[in-house]
């Protein structure tokens, strides 16, 4: 489950992101998303709505490789959908 990320949260994880994860389950899970992950991106499509993360998902086809802030890294989870 994801949500939109308030102004001063952003000021505070100094992300571009604007969705963050709530609750994690599924291929996300067993690929390693964590609850407190900010989403930047869907194979180099940058989102800033669920509506666009579900756009690019619905693109993908049966894998993404999901760009996400965590803490003060970057990186690339790859997500197996089946």
């Amino acid at each position: 489950m994801l949500r939109p990320l308030k102004p001063e949260e952003q000021s505070e994880l100094h992300t571009r992101g604007h969705l963050v994860v709530e609750d994690v389950s599924g291929p996300a899970l067993s690929a390693g998303v964590q609850a407190g992950d900010v989403v930047l991106g869907v194979n180099g499509a940058g989102v800033s709505t669920v509506a666009d993360l579900r756009r690019e998902v619905a693109r993908a086809g049966h894998s993404i490789a999901l760009l996400i802030q965590r803490d003060e890294a970057q990186i690339y989870v790859a997500i197996d959908l089946g």
